[in-house]
């Protein structure tokens, strides 16, 4: 997935690197077990609509590329209306239904989202 603002075109990847860092913010401990759900934190507030969790997906999706944008940089393209929001989240979902890494966890998010309906 790519990302135009600034005159400059970033890359996102969604990719292990991703993972890693989400499973490194996203964590429930109990009964002295550590449990990773960083994609499926993630993934609640997206959908949901939440543009700052958006934000931040995008920020760490590009952090693994050579040319880096800033978390402050991203937020400032959204509310200049340099990137639309609404259609940021549905390439972000597209994407992550795509990537090899992503695609599983994010096809049975969809799929509970649908049983509770």
């Amino acid at each position: 997935m790519q990302l135009e603002f600034n005159g400059k075109v970033y890359e996102e990847k969604f990719g292990m690197g991703l993972m890693r860092e989400l499973n490194k913010r996203y964590k429930i401990e109990k009964e002295g077990m550590s449990f990773a759900i960083g994609l499926q934190a993630v993934l609640s507030e997206i959908y949901a609509g939440n543009v700052v969790s958006l934000s931040e997906l995008l920020t760490l999706a590009n952090k693994t590329e050579s040319d880096k944008f800033t978390q402050a940089q991203l937020d400032e393209a959204f509310e200049k209306g340099e990137l639309d929001v609404e259609k940021t989240f549905d390439d972000v979902t597209a994407a992550l239904k795509e990537s090899n890494v992503t695609k599983f966890a994010t096809k049975n998010f969809e799929k509970g989202l649908q049983t509770s309906k």
